[in-house]
């Protein structure tokens, strides 16, 4: 791999690798444009890739599998040729859109950092402040397979504390984390049986000049 690798996945014996390159196998590899195959033996290219516009200037941040589709985010505006802005459906095949990607203004832009699944709902975050053309979604949206949806409220800050909304399956217990440095993470809250949407809003968010979050399970 000639280039940095940002995101890797699984799908049986095969793996898939994203990232800031253009070929696989060495300087003078594969072209492939941020995103390839390793079967175990030998790399392939997915369709071409994905690009912004330049080869150069494209990058996959996150790479996830939802049954057997490969689904890539990152900052880029085409993939193998099919139009769609940071994410992007391989089906084995082809690459699809989907539902346009995520958008930061009326020219684009805008990027997928992360990916999170459950069941057959696709999760991404990032940098966007519309997904599929809808911008009630900011920074965190769902995509079920045919639309995109926000999740509560979006992402915003009050009185100059950031706030997200949480949500999943009732009854479930989840823990709040945070970060400055993305290593060393610290417990900020809980929430025991949640019935529906809950508001977090992080009071010591206004004094940080940066913060990360993650939820997990207890």
């Amino acid at each position: 791999m000639y280039g940095e690798i940002r995101a890797i996945t699984t799908v049986g014996t095969d793996i898939y690798v994203g990232g800031d390159f253009q070929r696989a196998g060495g300087l003078n590899g594969l072209p492939v444009n941020s995103i390839a195959k390793w079967n175990g033996t030998s790399w392939s290219s997915l369709g071409g890739g994905v690009v912004y516009r330049d080869i150069l200037d494209s990058y996959v941040f996150a790479i996830t599998a939802v049954g057997t589709h490969i689904y890539a985010g990152g900052y880029f505006l085409s993939a193998g040729g099919v139009p769609t802005t940071s994410i992007a459906r391989w089906d084995g095949q082809s690459w699809h859109s989907v539902g346009g990607g995520v958008q930061w203004d009326a020219y684009g832009g805008g990027s997928i950092n992360a990916f999170g699944v459950i069941g057959d709902r696709l999760f991404g975050g990032g940098a966007f402040l519309a997904a599929g053309g809808n911008r009630s979604i900011h920074y965190f949206g769902q995509w079920n397979g045919t639309s995109w949806s926000s999740l509560g409220k979006p992402l915003s800050f009050v009185n100059g504390k950031f706030q997200f909304a949480l949500t999943d399956q009732i009854g479930r217990t989840y823990g709040v984390e945070a970060s400055s440095d993305l290593v060393n993470w610290t417990r900020v809250t809980m929430y025991t049986n949640i019935g529906s949407v809950v508001q977090f809003i992080d009071n010591a968010s206004t004094n940080l000049s940066r913060r990360f979050y993650r939820t997990v399970t207890p």
